[in-house]
């Protein structure tokens, strides 16, 4: 038997930000902790979606990344 469709959710205003009105704070590195060099592959699609968001938001890519990885790494015990 098939089920029937969940119920989309309910969209509220809580949820929407207004163009513009995105702002990330980049990671807090201590100063001893130097940046290194990694090399990575990613989807030219995921590329142009950063470089969308780092202009719109006016942050750096270096940030993004950072920021996004530490989460990753901080939900996933690493």
């Amino acid at each position: 038997m098939s089920q029937a469709p969940k119920p989309a959710a309910r969209l509220t205003p809580d949820l929407l930000v207004r163009k513009g009105e995105v702002h990330a704070e980049p990671p807090k590195r201590p100063e001893n902790d130097p940046l290194v060099q990694l090399t990575s592959r990613v989807k030219s699609s995921t590329v142009a979606r950063l470089r969308e968001y780092a202009h719109r938001s006016q942050v750096s890519k270096q940030e993004i990344i950072e920021a996004a990885l530490q989460e990753y790494l901080g939900k996933m015990g690493g």
